[in-house]
């Protein structure tokens, strides 16, 4: 499994050994860009699909949090789960259901070797079991970051919630599923990026059945972002595949 001190030492390693994009501001600016690949190695797994557990992670600049429980069998409560291939299944009930995306392996990735990470995002509606934030830059104080976009795709849970296939949920007329992205600056907060994954509203039914990117690049510079999956039914699943993360990040204020 990576240790945590080895993500980092890398991530600063990447830093120095990157060009300046502005000098007059930055000491070092690098391009943001996070797939996941690099846990192709975690242990852990016991099978060829499915999540794991992992405590709250770093890749990159980048920490992502989560809830555990602290029990002899640790159980996924809340916030980011990595996940692998498209058959996946997380137990977070009496019987398991299946967290996965829908159609094959994550979006846009070269090798199919290595193109099998994700991570999956889990909110309630109980906040308790969420983490205050879903990610963070580990430099805000010295430095900036910027997300640009991020994939999005649903998992077979919400589209079989979608088609009357779930024996514990479904979606009725007017019902709606969405995400939304809301970065923070120094207390700051931008206006939320939505994206409904279900949308049942207006006599419409429209599900996310693929990898969807979802423009933040108007959000600006982030000390942490936060994730939400709302809806309107209380009972609803609230799962949301992330992959792609893309923008830039500076270390190293010169101002």
């Amino acid at each position: 499994m990576y240790t945590m001190k080895k993500i980092l030492l890398a991530a600063m390693a990447a830093m120095m050994l990157t060009s300046c994009l502005d000098n007059s501001k930055y000491y070092a600016s690098s391009q943001l860009e996070i797939v996941f690949d690099n846990f192709r190695d975690l242990g852990g797994f016991d099978s060829a699909d499915q999540e794991i557990c992992v405590r709250p992670f770093c890749v990159g600049p980048i920490y992502f949090y989560n809830i555990i429980t602290d029990d002899v069998d640790p159980q996924f409560v809340g916030g980011t789960a990595i996940a692998r291939l498209a058959d996946t299944t997380l137990f977070t009930r009496t019987t398991p259901l299946p967290h996965m995306t829908v159609w094959g392996n994550p979006a846009d990735k070269e090798s199919v070797a290595y193109s099998n990470y994700y991570v999956i995002y889990r909110d309630d509606s109980d906040t308790l079991k969420v983490p205050v934030c879903a990610f963070n830059y580990i430099y805000a104080q010295v430095g900036a970051c910027a997300i640009s976009s991020v994939e999005v795709n649903n998992t077979i849970e919400n589209v079989a919630s979608a088609m009357d296939a779930n024996p514990n949920f479904a979606y009725n007329d007017g019902d709606w599923l969405k995400v939304s992205f809301t970065t923070y600056l120094k207390e700051k907060f931008y206006e939320p990026v939505e994206l409904y994954l279900v949308d049942f509203r207006d006599s419409q039914k429209k599900v996310v059945t693929e990898w969807t990117k979802v423009d933040l690049s108007a959000m600006g510079n982030m000390e942490y972002m936060k994730v939400e999956v709302t809806s309107n039914r209380e009972d609803a699943p609230r799962y949301v595949c992330l992959d792609n993360i893309l923008g830039k990040y500076s270390i190293g204020s010169s101002e």
